[in-house]
């Protein structure tokens, strides 16, 4: 739900800057209703196991009702080209926390912070064609 969050937060901003705010009202409109309603049926029948389920359900619905007017609006942007290189540094960060957990929290966080930058600007550096061109970049 936290990835979720954030990329609604970031597509929000967007629709904001592109003056769309009509656009957030009925995202944020229909989010209420799909969570009153689906929360509602969950919570009933399943208790806090579907409480659960209905703030994913509709954190799932508010990311694909913000993506189609997000990519209306930026269209020239190719998402799949700017997110692979987070994605991957975030999946060495995880596995690197994972191995590594038994480490006093407040280093293991700090390493694996810096390790996610290592790797996210090594990515970098290679897709520009070295360090030197990330000046450029």
């Amino acid at each position: 739900i936290l990835i979720l969050k954030a990329l609604t937060f970031a597509f929000g901003h967007i629709l904001l800057a592109g003056s769309r705010e009509r656009t957030t009202l009925r995202i944020v409109s229909f989010n209420l209703f799909v969570n009153l309603v689906i929360g509602w049926l969950l919570i009933s029948s399943m208790g806090l196991i579907g409480a659960a389920v209905a703030a994913l359900i509709t954190r799932i619905v508010d990311v694909i009702q913000h993506y189609r007017p997000v990519k209306e609006l930026v269209e020239h942007v190719e998402f799949g080209r700017l997110i692979w290189k987070p994605l991957l540094a975030s999946v060495v960060m995880v596995a690197y926390l994972s191995f590594f957990r038994e480490q006093y929290l407040p280093v293991l966080i700090a390493t694996a912070a810096v390790l996610y930058f290592v790797v996210w600007m090594a990515f970098e550096s290679w897709t520009v064609g070295g360090i030197r061109n990330l000046g450029t970049r």
